[in-house]
């Protein structure tokens, strides 16, 4: 099957999970127990208690109870470990910084415009345009000159428009599209969302009325003129199969096997079966026809008229022409567009790697300036823009020789400094130089500042994400106290199991019986290094009819013909076929040096292990009774006490 007309394809082509808890359960401040006096309130344990019981946290008693008493001893292990100081550590600390700034990137958008996007699309998504475009390309080499050049002269294929000069007229004289020159500059149909590069395109194609013509809209080709030419109840997307009977010089006998396969169809033939056995299209032969979900300007149109021609689930096209042959097409499902929830889905991960999320992330930082007590100190702002000199647009710039003075300032007292405007203005040596000749410092200043204002805006929002949203306080404290649980618990208990020989040793002289063998069986897999079949069978029956030592008698002598291998097997691991039973014998099989099979030699009864062949179980039975004598021994170092109203309060049954 062929793709549709180039542009539509260059279109087509360019074009982390949270848990949810309840807002009661992010704000219950009231204090559940506490540990030597450090509160653990209502809100961190129901969100830790839902979040790892999730579909089964049901708030009975049983429940919490159980849940209560493993949090009680990780909140334990935790006041160990800060104890002896371990969130001090710096490697800690790094760790959790990096955590930090990671988690932080999901919630430093602003959730409402980013919910805005996500009804944008999924309204857009609901209704199909059809349109045509005139395309004024940009120039490779991108230049501020050259882009400027290229939107004035859609701007004037606008005007010639506006002016009543014909479209089709207009298309053949300056569009620069010359696959959809042919026809109009038609495109055909679209639906949201376009890929990357081309929201302006789609926020024209959907903003323009149907009939009318848009101003110029840039994209990642270009400007593009946008005439609507009709819109559509969305054809959505459908999932489907198809046999494929594959296009010949001579057509007739194409078609009398494609009409031959309808009509075992409509005899009740499984489509799954023909479609493997019948279909030229080897990538989905073998998977019964399936091809996939099928969308809009994706394959030729009349496969797709005859996919979204198809009315239920389970119908069958009549064979349909396209440039690769003949198809029989059958619908499988269609995805349900209405479902507004998972929609969302779909866009909210689209959105993570589209560059419209820009757009939120630019109405944040204006939002934040907004309500932050955001503010530039244009007097130091100037004094400092004057310092500079000709030097700022070269390597061997290192800051003008002021005094440190605020530059911006939010309320609550963040601030910023000429200091640290000046290390970020020195970090960006390449935006520095690359202006050089061509702009003023000062006007290069004003660039930079820009940027240099988002990067504190958003600095100050990461420094009060705690305070602002009660889900990234308790990811961060759960993380934190995760990795002190580790070190704390590593140090007491892993590395302890595994350093200390002679408590292990006793341990294990303690719980011998726990450590054995079951029965086994002594197998020996005897190898044939020939090419000839006749030779391995003779050898195999000879080990059949007089036992396997026959066998290495006779050919024991016989340079590299016979080899055997002995290894030690419980049942479960015993070679398919082979049975627990001394004398036992597989057929004989190919390898890719000769032949091969194996035979039971001798059956081994229970056996205690030794402290070698039991160490991993030994090792982790150790550290399980050393974690119970150490939590115990914590539970007698502090104090802890639960306000039994407030934990009936949140028992539900």
């Amino acid at each position: 099957m062929t793709v549709s007309k180039p542009i539509q394809s260059m279109i087509l082509l360019l074009l982390g999970s949270m848990i949810t808890i309840s807002l009661y359960a992010q704000q219950d401040e009231r204090v559940l127990f506490t540990v030597d006096d450090h509160p653990v309130t209502v809100g961190e344990f129901r969100y830790i208690y839902e979040k790892n019981n999730s579909d089964q946290a049901d708030y009975s008693r049983t429940s919490v109870e159980e849940y209560f008493e493993l949090y009680k001893k990780f909140k334990l292990k935790v006041a160990a470990a800060k104890e002896a100081k371990m969130d001090e550590i710096p490697e800690l600390q790094q760790e959790l910084e990096g955590y930090r700034k990671q988690l932080a990137n999901s919630y430093l958008v602003d959730k409402q415009v980013e919910e805005n996007l996500i009804q944008e699309a999924y309204q857009r998504s609901q209704e199909d345009r059809e349109i045509a475009h005139i395309l004024i390309q940009r120039p490779r080499k991108r230049t501020e000159t050259a882009e400027e050049e290229t939107r004035q002269k859609a701007l004037k294929v606008k005007e010639m428009l506006d002016k009543g000069q014909p479209w089709e007229e207009v298309v053949r004289q300056h569009s620069q599209d010359a696959a959809s020159n042919k026809s109009d500059g038609y495109l055909g149909w679209f639906s949201a969302m376009l890929p990357a590069g081309f929201y302006e395109l789609e926020n024209a194609t959907y903003d323009t009325e149907v009939g009318e013509i848009s101003d110029p809209v840039p994209s990642r080709l270009g400007y593009h003129v946008v005439k609507v030419l009709d819109k559509r109840p969305a054809r959505g997307q459908v999932e489907v199969a198809h046999i494929l009977v594959k296009k010949q010089d001579d057509m007739r006998p194409v078609k009398l096997l494609a009409d031959s396969i309808y009509s075992k169809l409509q005899s009740g033939q499984s489509f799954e079966e023909l479609a493997k056995l019948l279909s030229a299209d080897k990538n989905s032969a073998g998977n019964g026809g399936r091809i996939g979900y099928v969308k809009i300007n994706q394959y030729e149109k009349t496969f797709e008229d005859a996919v979204f021609g198809l009315e239920s689930n389970g119908d069958f096209s009549p064979p349909v022409l396209t440039s690769a042959g003949y198809h029989i097409i059958k619908r499988l499902r269609a995805r349900d567009l209405s479902d507004y929830e998972k929609a969302t889905r779909r866009f909210k991960a689209e959105l993570s790697t589209n560059p419209r999320r820009d757009i939120a992330r630019k109405r944040m930082i204006s939002n934040i300036k907004e309500t932050s007590g955001y503010k530039e100190h244009q007097a130091n702002i100037s004094t400092y823009k004057t310092a500079l000199g000709p030097d700022f647009l070269t390597y061997a710039w290192k800051g003008p020789k002021l005094k440190d003075k605020k530059i911006i300032t939010f309320s609550g007292g963040m601030k910023f400094t000429t200091e640290e405007l000046t290390e970020y203005l020195r970090g960006n040596i390449r935006e520095r130089i690359k202006y050089k000749d061509r702009k003023s410092p000062q006007d290069v200043f004003d660039l930079l500042f820009v940027k240099f204002a988002d990067q504190c805006v958003v600095k100050y929002e990461e420094d009060n994400l705690e305070n602002k949203y009660p889900d990234f306080k308790n990811l961060m404290r759960e993380y934190s106290e995760g990795i002190l649980l580790f070190e704390i618990t590593k140090q007491n208990v892993w590395d302890k199991a595994s350093t200390d020989t002679v408590g292990l040793k006793r341990y294990f002289n303690k719980n011998r019986e726990k450590y054995q063998w079951g029965p086994r069986a002594r197998i020996k897999e005897v190898r044939v290094t020939t090419s000839t079949p006749k030779v391995a069978q003779k050898v195999h029956k000879i080990a059949k009819k007089k036992g396997l030592a026959s066998v290495i008698d006779k050919y024991g002598d016989t340079d590299g013909l016979v080899k055997q291998r002995t290894r030690i097997k419980s049942p479960e691991d015993l070679p398919e076929g082979l049975a627990m039973e001394r004398g036992a014998m597989t057929e004989l099989s190919e390898t890719d040096d000769g032949y091969m099979f194996t035979v039971v030699d001798m059956l081994l009864p229970k056996s205690l292990k030794s402290l070698s062949e039991s160490r991993g179980f030994v090792i982790a039975d150790y550290q399980s009774e050393l974690e119970e004598a150490w939590v115990t021994e914590l539970a007698e170092k502090y104090t802890i006490k639960r306000n039994e109203e407030v934990f009936d309060s949140i028992v539900q049954r």
